[in-house]
């Protein structure tokens, strides 16, 4: 007798960690190491290495065993080898900028398109709202490499450096640090501990004279500009208030309406939650927070000021049917 695959264990109890109708048809990796403990909540995977759930699809699931994600704390369980993190990593680095478009459970994948086509151009990460962890990580944009369209910009390119042309981007090396894997660069290294105090006593008297609230140094987008300034390298000239006011406004303008299109696509083809959450600021406003959640992530809708209206059950089910 042929012996065939079945979902049952040596000892004839059922296990659902081999079961292929818990697994998506596809030839994602990460479903080696995951599966659907709800069939009727196909957003939440669970880690089959150390067996917690994690909302955000394959995806999440992916991050969690690869580490060095801030959304996606890293398994530890002891079944999680060097091998699978570098697995886990590669296939994450390789569609991080190709990916097919909302490719469905057993369909071949289609032609694949650039998640950003324009010079220059971004795509937001997350909205934070007020009570969440990715409020204490601060709105995100992760810019992407231009492409190189005209002859003299691809022959500028080939005169970096190895160095330069191995460098992970400013946002990879902030990802980074939120792992437990983070390790200083041996420059930092060898600085002493009065460069480091110099720098710090710069950066503090910032603060102050521009009154800039204490709680955007734990910005993860000011880890990030930081980060991005000193790979420029030493001469470089920041934004002027004429940029920042009207130029760069207009440009993250477009790239968070370009980023709604993407999740907009996501919340056709796999469905989105309509969340709320209500708040008040120093002026005693009452403000409601609107966020669609989908597996491309959670994007901040609107904000209403809510003051003049009665905080009850019936206004909020006519504010959700509007945004509806």
């Amino acid at each position: 007798m042929v012996a065939t695959e079945s979902s049952a264990s040596i000892n004839g109890e059922y296990d659902p960690t081999v079961d292929k109708a818990r697994k998506a048809k596809s030839n994602d990796p990460g479903w080696k190491y995951g599966y659907w403990a709800n069939l009727q909540d196909r957003n939440e995977v669970t880690c089959i290495l150390c067996g917690n759930p994690h909302k955000g699809g394959i995806k999440r699931l992916k991050q969690h065993l690869a580490g060095g994600y801030a959304d996606a704390k890293l398994c530890e369980s002891k079944r999680l080898t060097t091998a699978i993190r570098k697995e886990m990593r590669d296939y994450l680095e390789q569609n991080k900028r190709k990916r097919p478009l909302f490719q469905g459970e057993g369909e071949q994948a289609p032609s694949v398109v650039e998640v950003v086509d324009v010079e220059a151009d971004a795509s937001v990460i997350h909205h934070p709202s007020s009570g969440t962890a990715a409020k204490q990580r601060c709105a995100t944009y992760q810019f992407t490499a231009a492409k190189t369209k005209a002859a003299p910009k691809a022959a500028a390119k080939t005169n970096k450096t190895v160095a330069e042309m191995l460098r992970k981007t400013p946002d990879e090396v902030v990802e980074e640090r939120y792992s437990k894997s983070y390790q200083p660069t041996i420059e930092a290294s060898t600085k002493t501990k009065e460069e480091k105090e110099y720098v710090d006593l710069q950066w503090a008297l910032l603060f102050y004279e521009c009154g800039i609230s204490f709680n955007a140094a734990a910005a993860r987008q000011f880890q990030i500009a930081i980060e991005a300034s000193i790979q420029y390298g030493s001469g470089y000239i920041p934004p002027t208030p004429y940029d920042l006011g009207e130029p760069l406004l207009k440009k993250a303008v477009k790239l968070t309406s370009t980023a709604r299109e993407d999740h907009e696509k996501a919340w056709k083809h796999y469905g989105c939650t309509l969340m709320s959450d209500g708040w008040s600021d120093k002026r005693e406003r009452h403000l409601i927070n609107f966020l669609v959640n989908s597996p491309e992530g959670t994007y901040f809708l609107e904000s209403v000021d809510a003051s003049s209206e009665v905080p009850d059950a019936n206004m909020l089910a006519n504010l959700l049917e509007e945004r509806i």
